[in-house]
């Protein structure tokens, strides 16, 4: 539920102009989402660019943005 601030993964603090990517352990985008203005925080649903909640597992999510250096963080997902 996207407007449930509970729900979800929460980004902190990312840059106003930011792109998210979401992959796979094994390189396979899952999803991606960004935002070209405001500050704070950006959530994600966990579900993939279908709509489908993604499954049980490690992924990479990789953080770009004209300001800053890319910045790559391990995360795991458990249902």
């Amino acid at each position: 539920n996207a407007a449930d601030p509970t729900s979800g993964i929460v980004f902190k603090n990312v840059p106003a102009v930011v792109t998210i990517r979401i992959y796979t352990l094994t390189g396979q985008l899952v999803a991606q989402f960004s935002r070209d203005r405001g500050t704070g925080n950006l959530q994600w649903d966990v579900r993939n660019d279908n709509g489908q909640n993604v499954a049980t597992g490690g992924y990479v999510a990789v953080i770009t943005s004209p300001q800053l250096k890319t910045v790559v963080k391990k995360f795991a997902i458990i249902r």
